[in-house]
């Protein structure tokens, strides 16, 4: 934040100063987008008093630190409070308004591609996760003895996930269990099936 010097006409546009014109006029642009920091800049220079521009800013900042605090503000007590917008609708809780930003996680998977007399296993994603009604290998944490690890740490990103992905190779000398939801098709088959692009990747491995 700069601070006006020499009294220039040059509004302080500060944590305060969007929470008391956020409220008084009943904005929603969240302040933390460039569009909400250009509507609330040209909206703080209108109101500047330019031959008093370092105390209106002044006021401006202990307005918002004082009365018009974050939490429990002195709403009762305001001398704004009959043209204060977000007071008048009850949305003094909610403003100013904020963009969440999206939290990015990150994920560790482990696929075994099991190869079993010309066969190997495959299920498809159910609903409400990655890659819904795709096809994917057996997704584990636990590694079966004897399985050979192709590739490791494979990186995938997603719009909200970081996915870091193992690769192995099983071929068990028996017929293995396998798990709920998991069913046999040819090895040849499996170009039949829709699979996401990181799965392409790690059965790229297979013919390295």
């Amino acid at each position: 934040m700069v601070f006006p010097t020499f009294d220039l006409p040059a509004a302080v546009v500060d944590g305060n100063v969007y929470r008391v014109l956020a409220r008084h006029y009943g904005i929603s642009t969240p302040i933390n987008t460039t569009e909400g920091k250009r509507e609330f800049t040209q909206l703080a220079q209108s109101l500047l008093p330019p031959q008093q521009a370092s105390a209106f800013n002044q006021a401006m900042m202990d307005f918002g630190a004082i009365q018009c605090t974050p939490t429990s503000p002195r709403c009762e007590q305001c001398p704004l409070a009959e043209s204060c917008v977000a007071l008048r609708e009850g949305h003094i809780n909610v403003l100013p308004a904020k963009l969440k930003t999206l939290k990015v996680k990150e994920r560790q998977l482990t696929y075994i591609y099991i190869r079993y007399n010309g066969q190997t296993a495959i299920h498809r994603r159910p609903a409400g996760d990655i890659w819904q009604g795709l096809y994917e290998p057996w997704l584990t944490e636990q590694v079966p003895e004897g399985a050979t690890l192709l590739r490791q740490g494979v990186k995938h990103v997603l719009t909200h996930r970081i996915l870091y992905a193992d690769f192995w190779l099983w071929e068990p000398a028996k017929e293995p269990p396998l798990p709920a939801s998991y069913f046999w098709i040819r090895e040849e088959e499996i170009a039949n099936y829709g699979v996401p692009r990181l799965i392409e990747l790690l059965l790229e491995s297979l013919n390295t």
